[in-house]
């Protein structure tokens, strides 16, 4: 880390494993941004996913990086949750309003339980409906909006004189694995368990099993698991997904140009389903490019799936499992 504090070093804290001493030590180890997990408030959702945290452990954290001067403070909450209500997440809401973070993701819940162990204690019956979940996103953006906080997009807001809502101001703003960045022209170095890299056009990730990201480590190896190179198409694609995930606007005349193509000829077994989002109203297509329409921007995620070359070999979802 450099010694001048010009860096970005970010780190992501469980207030529940963290207080005054802890945050004293990461500042002087040269860390100057703080991503706290939160998730819900409410005691029945925090009891369902085993997960109780008060609202003074998280207040003390955020009260010690404040103190401490992090340059940036953001707080993770989780809609989607079993138990959770449009009623009790929005109060959850407020309450996080009030401790003033500089950002906020609000990400969805995945209910993924043949993949990760711990979510086959929840009951399935407890989770909140699509329609719920939905509702949950609106009244969360509505909220923040009228607390001050700009929609970056894609589960994120900020306020209105942090860098991201400046860079996407300005377009200006990118997105790389971790999220909106304005430094997305940097390679990215991931440290530990399953940890992602980007480095060039290169993206590689760390080995998930820990028994041999450790071995790999003690026999002086890298923890490397798997690897990808980008080719032409995918830096195409994610050129393509990078402006509307971020500017939710795209002009094809500037990738056309870039690339040597036709758009529309390029993407033609896109077109009938970006065709169907105009005439839901969720974009506005023309010509000369894609603008996303305030009714999408909840669902920019879908818009972008319609460029993902890597879903093709998979079941599309539909917008209510996005949600």
């Amino acid at each position: 880390m450099l010694d001048d504090d010009s860096g970005d070093y970010g780190i992501e804290i469980d207030p529940r494993e963290a207080d005054w001493a802890t945050m004293g030590l990461l500042r002087e180890l040269g860390f100057n941004r703080v991503s706290i997990g939160l998730q819900d408030l409410d005691p029945e959702v925090q009891r369902a996913v085993n997960r109780l945290q008060s609202l003074e452990e998280t207040r003390a954290v955020i009260d010690a990086a404040r103190t401490l001067q992090f340059r940036s403070i953001n707080i993770d909450l989780i809609y989607g949750l079993p138990m959770q209500s449009p009623l009790n997440f929005a109060r959850t809401v407020e309450e996080v309003i009030r401790l003033q973070p500089d950002r906020l993701s609000v990400f969805n819940y995945a209910h993924l339980p043949e993949r990760f162990m711990p979510q086959r204690r929840i009951n399935t019956d407890d989770l909140p409906s699509p329609a719920e979940k939905l509702l949950m996103l609106q009244t969360t953006i509505e909220q923040l909006t009228q607390a001050g906080y700009r929609y970056i997009g894609m589960d994120h807001f900020a306020l209105p004189d942090d860098e991201l809502a400046v860079a996407q101001e300005e377009g200006k703003l990118q997105r790389n694995f971790q999220g909106y960045t304005t430094h997305g022209h940097c390679d990215l170095i991931g440290l530990g368990v399953s940890a992602i890299s980007q480095i060039g056009d290169l993206y590689c990730q760390n080995s998930s099993d820990l028994n041999q990201y450790q071995n790999a480590l003690a026999g002086a190896q890298l923890a490397t698991s798997r690897g990808l190179v980008c080719t032409t198409d995918d830096r195409l694609r994610r050129d393509v997904i990078q402006q509307l995930i971020c500017n939710f606007s795209l002009a094809f005349e500037g990738v056309e140009q870039a690339y040597n193509i036709d758009f529309r000829g390029y993407f033609a077994e896109s077109w009938p389903q970006l065709q169907t989002m105009a005439d839901d109203g969720l974009i506005e297509l023309d010509a000369q490019g894609i603008r996303v329409l305030p009714a999408g921007r909840l669902l920019v995620r879908s818009v972008c799936m319609v460029f993902d070359a890597y879903l093709e070999h998979q079941n599309r979802q539909r917008f209510s499992r996005v949600i």
